[in-house]
C-alpha cells in the first residue's frame, strides 16, 4: 500500500466567493470511514446485531473527486473466521457520500445457546425446597411442637446442556433421484413475515432448472465442484450475482480440471440476509460453453473452502441458492449423470428481506 500517512501537502480549491475550502488527505478519509464506522454501525444482519466489531483498512484508491476505503470488519476478540466487508465513497471535503457491506463475516464461532433449560433445572428446585418448608410448618404435634419430619428425597434434576453444531455440517445425499425441473418441494413461507417460496431440489449433471425466476444449469468439475451458469449478458433473464470474486478457493485444488475458476463470496446463514439490495451484483464475465460461469464447492467438499449460500437478482426477484452435495457414489455415464441436492429460497418480487425466512429440511 502506498505511503501516505507522512507528511502530506495540504489541498485547496477556492469558492465563488474566493474563499478556500480544504481537502482530507487518504489517511483522514481512511480514519473518517473508521469513526463512521464505529458510531454508525451498517447493516451486518441479525447475527451481528450490536456485536462490538474490530475494523481494519484492507484497500483504498483516490478518485478525482473521492476516496473510496475498503475497511473489513469481524467480532472483537479471537475470531477465526473469515471478516466481512464494507466500502465507503468519501468526497475530498470530508463527506461519506455512500457505504455498501459488501460482504459479512463468516465462520469464527458458533451460536449464542439459550440457557432456559438451566434455569427451569434451578425452578425444579426451588419448588422442591418450598414444599419441604410446608411440610415442617404444619407438622406440629397438639403440644406446640415441631414433629420430625423426614427429608424429603433428592431429586435429581437433569441439567441440559446445548450441543452446538458442526462447522461443516454432513450433508444426506440422494442417490440418483428421478429430475423434475420444477421443484415439487416448494412451500409458501405464510409461516413468517417474509413473502416468497423455498425448497430443495435435486438436479442432474448438465441439467436446467427453474424455481420460479428463470432458467438455471450447472455442471460437475472434479468431486463435490462444479460450474453454476449465469446466462449471457444479452440473453432472457441473466443472472446477477452477490460478490462475485476473480477467484474460487476450490479452484486452487490440484485434482480440479483446467479452466476458469471465478468465485463468488456467500452466506453462512439464510437469516443474515436482511437486505439484498444493498449488495453488489454483476454478471461472471468469463465465458464457459458461452455462457457466464462461478465456480463453486458443495458443504460436502474436501479440500477448499465452500464459498457459502449464492446470492443472486434474476427477473425482478432476490434468491438465495446452498449448493449441499453431489451423489457421485456411483461412475459417472451419460445414463447416470451426478444429480445434485440444492436448497433454495425466492423471494417476491421486490422483497429484500430474508431474515425471517425459515430453514429448509
Amino acid at each position: 500500500m502506498v505511503e501516505d500517512q507522512g507528511k502530506e501537502e495540504e489541498k485547496f480549491d477556492f469558492t465563488g466567493e474566493g474563499e478556500a475550502v480544504g481537502y482530507i488527505s487518504l489517511a483522514q478519509a481512511r480514519l473518517l470511514a473508521m469513526q463512521t464506522e464505529g458510531e454508525t454501525p451498517g447493516n451486518y444482519g441479525r447475527r451481528y446485531q450490536n456485536v462490538p466489531m474490530f475494523f481494519e483498512s484492507v484497500e483504498d484508491s483516490e478518485n478525482e473527486d473521492y476516496y473510496v476505503v475498503t475497511l473489513s470488519f469481524r467480532p472483537q476478540g479471537d475470531f477465526s473466521g473469515i471478516p466481512g466487508q464494507e466500502q465507503f465513497f468519501i468526497e475530498k471535503e470530508g463527506t461519506v457520500a455512500r457505504r455498501q457491506v459488501l460482504s459479512l463475516p463468516r465462520g469464527g464461532g458458533g451460536r449464542r445457546f439459550p440457557v432456559s433449560p438451566i434455569a427451569i433445572g434451578l425452578v425444579v428446585v426451588g419448588v422442591i425446597v418450598a414444599v419441604a418448608a410446608v411440610f415442617v410448618l404444619s407438622g406440629s404435634g397438639d403440644g406446640g411442637e415441631v414433629g420430625a419430619v423426614p427429608a424429603p428425597t433428592e431429586i435429581p434434576v437433569p441439567v441440559v446442556v446445548p450441543i452446538p453444531p458442526t462447522d461443516t455440517p454432513k450433508p444426506l445425499l440422494m442417490r440418483k433421484p428421478t429430475y423434475t425441473p420444477t421443484p415439487t418441494t416448494a412451500a409458501p413461507m405464510s409461516e413468517s413475515s417474509f413473502s416468497g417460496t423455498h425448497g430443495t431440489i435435486v438436479v442432474n449433471d448438465s441439467a436446467t432448472f427453474n424455481i420460479g425466476s428463470g432458467r438455471f444449469s450447472w455442471s460437475g468439475s472434479g468431486t463435490q465442484t462444479g460450474y453454476f451458469y449465469t446466462g449471457s449478458p444479452t440473453g432472457p433473464n441473466p443472472v446477477l450475482v452477490a460478490g462475485v470474486t476473480p477467484a474460487s478457493d476450490c479452484g486452487n485444488r490440484q485434482d480440479r480440471p483446467p479452466g476458469p475458476t471465478q468465485g463468488y463470496t456467500g452466506l453462512s446463514d439464510i437469516n443474515d440476509l436482511t437486505d439484498a439490495s444493498s449488495l453488489i451484483y454483476t454478471h461472471a464475465s468469463t465465458d464457459n460453453n458461452s455462457e457466464g460461469a462461478l465456480y463453486f464447492g458443495t458443504k460436502a467438499v474436501k479440500g477448499c473452502n465452500n464459498e457459502g449460500m449464492l446470492v443472486f437478482s434474476q427477473a425482478g426477484h432476490y434468491g438465495v441458492l446452498d449448493f449441499v452435495g453431489i451423489d457421485d457414489s456411483e461412475p459417472w455415464t451419460t445414463e447416470n449423470p451426478w444429480p445434485m441436492t440444492i436448497n433454495w429460497w425466492l423471494g417476491d418480487p421486490g422483497v429484500t428481506d430474508f431474515s425471517q425466512a425459515p430453514d429448509n429440511p
